[in-house]
C-alpha cells in the first residue's frame, strides 16, 4: 500500500492500483503504462539480505500472467539494495524483460519529497516536546 501510494504521488496518476494475493507476481499494475510492480520488503536492513531467489519466483510468476497483466516494463521495488551477483542473477532469470530495479536510492528522495503526506505513516522516536 505505501509503495503504491508513493508511486501514484510521484506519477501524478491514482492508476497504479493494487492487486491482492494471489496477484500472479504483480503486487502493483499500472496498465496504461503497461508496468508491473513487485515489492520486495527485508525486515532488517542491517542484518537481513535481499532474498533473489523469492524474486525470481515472482518474476517467474508475473511473465506466466503477462498476457493477462499486459505489462511491458517489470519493476522490482526494494528497501534494500541490491548487490551485483543479486541483480545479475534476476537478470539471467529473465532475459528479454525490461527490468528496472526501484532501491532505496528511488525511495529515500521520493519519501523526502512525500514527507507531507506520508507523516502519518510513521511513529515519532522521540516526542515532538522533547526534541531540542
Amino acid at each position: 500500500i505505501f509503495c503504491c501510494e508513493v508511486l501514484n504521488r510521484h506519477e501524478e496518476t491514482t492508476e497504479i492500483v493494487r492487486r491482492k494475493a494471489p496477484e500472479g507476481g504483480v503486487d502493483l499494475l499500472w496498465r496504461e503504462q503497461r508496468r508491473a510492480y513487485q515489492c520486495k520488503s527485508v525486515l532488517d536492513p542491517a542484518t537481513s539480505r535481499f532474498d533473489v531467489t523469492k524474486a525470481i519466483e515472482s518474476i517467474k510468476a508475473a511473465i506466466a500472467c503477462r498476457k493477462e497483466t499486459g505489462w511491458k516494463k517489470f519493476y522490482i521495488c526494494s528497501n534494500v539494495d541490491i548487490t551485483g551477483p543479486q541483480e545479475k542473477k534476476l537478470r539471467k532469470a529473465c532475459p528479454g524483460v525490461d527490468l528496472k530495479l526501484m532501491t532505496p536510492s528511488f525511495w529515500l528522495p521520493r519519501c523526502r519529497e512525500q514527507h507531507e503526506h506520508l507523516r502519518n505513516r510513521f511513529n515519532d522516536l522521540v516526542p515532538r516536546s522533547s526534541r531540542a
